[in-house]
Protein backbone atom coordinates (compact mmCIF):
# COMPACT_ATOMS: atom_id res chain seq x y z
CA UNK A 1 0.00 0.00 0.00
CA UNK A 2 1.21 3.15 -0.71
CA UNK A 3 1.45 6.10 1.93
CA UNK A 4 0.15 9.72 1.25
CA UNK A 5 2.60 12.19 2.57
CA UNK A 6 0.68 14.96 4.36
CA UNK A 7 2.03 18.37 4.41
CA UNK A 8 1.72 20.20 7.54
CA UNK A 9 -0.42 23.16 7.67
CA UNK A 10 0.37 26.42 7.07
CA UNK A 11 0.22 28.33 11.15
CA UNK A 12 -3.02 30.95 11.13
CA UNK A 13 -2.44 34.38 11.04
CA UNK A 14 -3.23 36.32 14.18
CA UNK A 15 -5.71 38.51 13.99
CA UNK A 16 -4.04 42.55 13.40
CA UNK A 17 -5.97 44.99 15.94
CA UNK A 18 -8.15 46.64 13.75
CA UNK A 19 -9.43 43.15 13.08
CA UNK A 20 -9.91 42.19 16.43
CA UNK A 21 -11.59 44.87 16.94
CA UNK A 22 -14.05 44.69 14.41
CA UNK A 23 -14.86 40.80 14.92
CA UNK A 24 -15.36 42.05 19.04
CA UNK A 25 -18.28 43.99 17.57
CA UNK A 26 -19.17 41.96 14.06
CA UNK A 27 -18.17 44.80 11.43
CA UNK A 28 -16.49 45.56 8.56
CA UNK A 29 -13.01 46.36 9.33
CA UNK A 30 -12.90 49.21 7.16
CA UNK A 31 -16.47 50.48 8.20
CA UNK A 32 -15.30 49.98 11.50
CA UNK A 33 -12.52 52.59 10.72
CA UNK A 34 -14.39 54.96 9.39
CA UNK A 35 -17.58 54.81 11.49
CA UNK A 36 -14.52 55.37 14.70
CA UNK A 37 -13.00 58.35 12.67
CA UNK A 38 -16.58 60.00 12.89
CA UNK A 39 -18.12 59.26 16.17
CA UNK A 40 -14.89 59.46 18.51
CA UNK A 41 -12.43 61.46 17.37
CA UNK A 42 -13.26 65.14 18.54
CA UNK A 43 -12.29 67.56 15.19
CA UNK A 44 -14.01 69.69 13.65
CA UNK A 45 -14.50 70.62 10.02
CA UNK A 46 -11.15 73.07 9.65
CA UNK A 47 -9.13 70.19 10.82
CA UNK A 48 -6.39 67.51 9.66
CA UNK A 49 -7.65 64.33 8.99
CA UNK A 50 -7.34 61.38 11.30
CA UNK A 51 -4.15 59.36 10.53
CA UNK A 52 -3.92 55.57 10.62
CA UNK A 53 -1.41 55.52 13.47
CA UNK A 54 -4.00 58.22 15.55
CA UNK A 55 -6.75 55.38 15.03
CA UNK A 56 -4.24 52.45 16.48
CA UNK A 57 -3.89 54.61 19.36
CA UNK A 58 -7.93 54.65 19.82
CA UNK A 59 -7.49 50.94 19.37
CA UNK A 60 -4.57 50.03 21.30
CA UNK A 61 -6.74 52.08 24.52
CA UNK A 62 -10.04 50.30 23.33
CA UNK A 63 -8.30 47.02 23.45
CA UNK A 64 -6.62 47.18 27.10
CA UNK A 65 -9.44 48.47 29.20
CA UNK A 66 -12.23 46.61 26.74
CA UNK A 67 -13.71 49.65 25.94
CA UNK A 68 -16.51 50.27 23.64
CA UNK A 69 -16.76 53.17 21.38
CA UNK A 70 -19.89 52.73 19.73
CA UNK A 71 -21.91 53.05 23.47
CA UNK A 72 -20.04 56.61 23.87
CA UNK A 73 -17.19 55.06 26.35
CA UNK A 74 -14.01 55.71 24.46
CA UNK A 75 -13.12 59.33 22.62
CA UNK A 76 -9.64 61.34 21.75
CA UNK A 77 -8.24 64.42 21.10
CA UNK A 78 -5.83 65.03 18.61
CA UNK A 79 -3.09 66.05 20.53
CA UNK A 80 -1.34 68.65 17.74
CA UNK A 81 1.80 66.59 17.71
CA UNK A 82 0.49 63.56 15.43
CA UNK A 83 -1.07 61.35 18.42
CA UNK A 84 -4.14 61.54 20.79
CA UNK A 85 -5.16 62.22 24.10
CA UNK A 86 -8.05 59.32 24.37
CA UNK A 87 -10.38 60.22 27.46
CA UNK A 88 -13.10 57.95 28.85
CA UNK A 89 -16.46 59.16 29.97
CA UNK A 90 -18.19 58.15 33.32
CA UNK A 91 -19.61 55.30 32.03
CA UNK A 92 -16.58 53.99 30.38
CA UNK A 93 -14.19 54.94 34.00
CA UNK A 94 -17.85 52.83 35.72
CA UNK A 95 -17.23 49.65 33.27
CA UNK A 96 -13.47 49.15 33.78
CA UNK A 97 -13.76 49.63 37.87
CA UNK A 98 -16.77 47.39 38.12
CA UNK A 99 -14.91 44.69 35.49
CA UNK A 100 -11.76 44.73 37.65
CA UNK A 101 -11.55 41.15 39.07
CA UNK A 102 -10.03 42.87 42.39
CA UNK A 103 -12.57 45.66 42.44
CA UNK A 104 -14.66 45.05 46.16
CA UNK A 105 -16.98 48.50 46.22
CA UNK A 106 -17.09 52.02 46.77
CA UNK A 107 -18.85 55.26 48.45
CA UNK A 108 -19.39 58.34 48.24
CA UNK A 109 -19.55 61.21 50.85
CA UNK A 110 -20.57 64.98 50.19
CA UNK A 111 -18.92 67.59 52.62
CA UNK A 112 -21.53 70.92 52.40
CA UNK A 113 -18.77 73.12 54.72
CA UNK A 114 -15.44 72.29 52.26
CA UNK A 115 -17.63 71.57 49.23
CA UNK A 116 -15.71 68.26 48.63
CA UNK A 117 -16.78 64.88 47.43
CA UNK A 118 -15.04 61.88 48.92
CA UNK A 119 -14.45 58.47 46.92
CA UNK A 120 -13.61 55.39 48.76
CA UNK A 121 -12.82 52.49 47.05
CA UNK A 122 -12.04 49.22 48.49
CA UNK A 123 -9.91 46.12 46.69
CA UNK A 124 -10.53 42.35 47.34
CA UNK A 125 -6.62 42.04 48.10
CA UNK A 126 -5.94 44.84 50.16
CA UNK A 127 -6.34 45.27 53.38
CA UNK A 128 -6.95 49.46 53.30
CA UNK A 129 -9.21 51.45 50.92
CA UNK A 130 -8.39 53.86 48.64
CA UNK A 131 -9.70 57.59 49.40
CA UNK A 132 -9.69 60.32 47.42
CA UNK A 133 -11.28 63.88 47.97
CA UNK A 134 -12.13 66.57 45.11
CA UNK A 135 -12.96 70.25 45.87
CA UNK A 136 -15.18 72.35 43.91
CA UNK A 137 -12.67 75.03 44.06
CA UNK A 138 -10.16 73.27 42.75
CA UNK A 139 -12.55 71.39 39.60
CA UNK A 140 -15.36 73.36 38.33
CA UNK A 141 -15.60 74.39 35.14
CA UNK A 142 -17.24 77.04 33.30
CA UNK A 143 -18.97 74.69 30.84
CA UNK A 144 -22.63 73.85 31.14
CA UNK A 145 -22.70 70.29 32.69
CA UNK A 146 -20.75 71.63 35.61
CA UNK A 147 -23.15 74.64 35.62
CA UNK A 148 -26.03 72.74 35.79
CA UNK A 149 -25.26 69.49 37.93
CA UNK A 150 -21.65 70.55 39.62
CA UNK A 151 -22.17 67.86 42.45
CA UNK A 152 -22.74 64.99 40.01
CA UNK A 153 -19.43 66.72 38.07
CA UNK A 154 -17.60 66.53 41.29
CA UNK A 155 -18.61 62.57 41.61
CA UNK A 156 -17.29 61.90 38.69
CA UNK A 157 -14.74 63.36 39.32
CA UNK A 158 -13.61 61.93 42.78
CA UNK A 159 -14.81 58.32 41.16
CA UNK A 160 -11.95 58.79 38.73
CA UNK A 161 -9.15 60.16 40.06
CA UNK A 162 -9.95 57.45 43.07
CA UNK A 163 -10.12 54.53 40.39
CA UNK A 164 -6.74 55.77 38.85
CA UNK A 165 -4.70 55.49 42.10
CA UNK A 166 -6.78 52.28 43.36
CA UNK A 167 -6.45 50.36 40.14
CA UNK A 168 -3.49 52.13 38.51
CA UNK A 169 -5.60 53.05 35.40
CA UNK A 170 -2.89 54.43 33.43
CA UNK A 171 -2.63 56.73 29.60
CA UNK A 172 -6.52 57.74 29.84
CA UNK A 173 -8.14 60.71 31.32
CA UNK A 174 -11.71 62.42 31.87
CA UNK A 175 -12.64 65.24 29.85
CA UNK A 176 -11.76 68.02 31.71
CA UNK A 177 -8.23 66.56 31.66
CA UNK A 178 -8.15 66.03 28.18
CA UNK A 179 -9.16 69.76 27.03
CA UNK A 180 -6.30 70.94 29.63
CA UNK A 181 -3.84 68.84 28.14
CA UNK A 182 -5.26 69.17 23.91
CA UNK A 183 -5.13 73.71 24.58
CA UNK A 184 -1.86 73.21 26.71
CA UNK A 185 -2.57 73.47 30.14
CA UNK A 186 -5.16 76.66 30.10
CA UNK A 187 -8.25 75.70 32.01
CA UNK A 188 -11.97 77.60 31.80
CA UNK A 189 -12.46 78.72 35.00
CA UNK A 190 -16.28 79.06 36.05
CA UNK A 191 -17.13 82.74 36.19
CA UNK A 192 -17.33 85.19 39.60
CA UNK A 193 -21.07 85.66 40.62
CA UNK A 194 -21.19 89.56 41.39
CA UNK A 195 -22.59 88.13 45.06
CA UNK A 196 -19.56 86.27 45.06
CA UNK A 197 -17.77 89.89 44.24
CA UNK A 198 -19.78 92.05 46.58
CA UNK A 199 -19.04 89.63 49.40
CA UNK A 200 -14.96 89.68 48.75
CA UNK A 201 -15.27 93.30 48.61
CA UNK A 202 -17.30 93.40 52.15
CA UNK A 203 -14.65 90.69 53.56
CA UNK A 204 -12.13 92.52 52.47
CA UNK A 205 -12.78 96.00 53.57
CA UNK A 206 -13.19 94.56 56.97
CA UNK A 207 -9.80 92.70 56.66
CA UNK A 208 -8.09 96.08 55.40
CA UNK A 209 -9.68 97.52 58.92
CA UNK A 210 -7.57 94.80 61.17
CA UNK A 211 -4.45 94.33 59.19
CA UNK A 212 -2.31 97.48 58.56
CA UNK A 213 0.50 95.00 56.67
CA UNK A 214 -0.24 92.68 53.43
CA UNK A 215 -0.11 89.25 54.73
CA UNK A 216 1.12 86.41 52.28
CA UNK A 217 1.25 83.35 54.81
CA UNK A 218 -1.40 81.49 56.37
CA UNK A 219 0.76 80.84 59.55
CA UNK A 220 1.08 84.99 59.60
CA UNK A 221 -2.58 84.80 58.97
CA UNK A 222 -3.08 82.68 62.21
CA UNK A 223 -1.25 84.97 64.23
CA UNK A 224 -2.46 88.08 63.02
CA UNK A 225 -5.91 88.18 65.18
CA UNK A 226 -7.35 90.55 67.72
CA UNK A 227 -5.07 90.65 71.11
CA UNK A 228 -7.86 88.83 73.20
CA UNK A 229 -9.15 86.17 70.82
CA UNK A 230 -7.87 83.22 68.66
CA UNK A 231 -6.00 84.13 65.34
CA UNK A 232 -7.00 82.30 61.98
CA UNK A 233 -9.91 84.38 61.36
CA UNK A 234 -12.61 84.22 57.95
CA UNK A 235 -11.15 87.96 57.46
CA UNK A 236 -6.90 87.24 57.79
CA UNK A 237 -7.44 84.09 55.83
CA UNK A 238 -8.72 86.02 53.08
CA UNK A 239 -6.77 88.56 52.82
CA UNK A 240 -3.53 85.59 52.83
CA UNK A 241 -5.73 84.28 49.74
CA UNK A 242 -5.58 87.88 48.13
CA UNK A 243 -1.88 88.28 48.82
CA UNK A 244 -0.84 84.86 47.29
CA UNK A 245 1.14 85.04 43.99
CA UNK A 246 -0.84 83.00 42.29
CA UNK A 247 -3.78 80.42 42.69
CA UNK A 248 -1.63 77.56 43.51
CA UNK A 249 -0.26 79.56 46.35
CA UNK A 250 -3.85 80.59 47.14
CA UNK A 251 -5.07 76.89 47.04
CA UNK A 252 -2.68 75.73 49.53
CA UNK A 253 -3.76 78.33 51.80
CA UNK A 254 -7.13 77.40 51.86
CA UNK A 255 -6.11 73.65 51.98
CA UNK A 256 -3.99 74.55 55.20
CA UNK A 257 -6.86 76.28 56.80
CA UNK A 258 -8.97 73.24 56.74
CA UNK A 259 -7.49 72.75 59.78
CA UNK A 260 -7.84 76.00 61.55
CA UNK A 261 -11.21 77.19 61.16
CA UNK A 262 -14.87 75.59 61.96
CA UNK A 263 -16.99 74.58 58.81
CA UNK A 264 -19.09 77.40 59.06
CA UNK A 265 -16.25 79.61 58.78
CA UNK A 266 -14.14 77.52 56.35
CA UNK A 267 -17.40 77.24 54.07
CA UNK A 268 -17.25 81.21 53.55
CA UNK A 269 -13.31 81.31 53.14
CA UNK A 270 -14.43 78.82 50.16
CA UNK A 271 -16.49 81.17 48.70
CA UNK A 272 -14.16 84.08 49.34
CA UNK A 273 -11.32 81.79 47.57
CA UNK A 274 -13.58 81.22 44.73
CA UNK A 275 -14.65 84.95 44.44
CA UNK A 276 -10.80 85.92 44.18
CA UNK A 277 -9.71 82.99 42.24
CA UNK A 278 -12.30 81.34 40.04
CA UNK A 279 -11.30 83.91 37.08
CA UNK A 280 -8.11 83.70 37.02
Amino acid sequence: MTEIATLPTAPARPLTLVERTAAAFAVDPEKLLHTLRMTCFRTGPDKPQVTNEQMMALLIVREQYNLNPFTKELFAFDDKRGGIIPYVSVDGWSRIVNEHAQFDGMEFAWDEAQQAMTCIMWRKDRSHSTVVTEYMTECKRNTEPWTKSPRRMLRHKSLMQCARLAFGFAGIYDRDEAEVIRDGGLVAQAPVASTQRSHLKSVLAAAREHFAAPITDVEDASQAGDDDGPGGTVESLTAAILAAPDRDAATEILDRARSILSEDDLSELAANFSAAWDNV
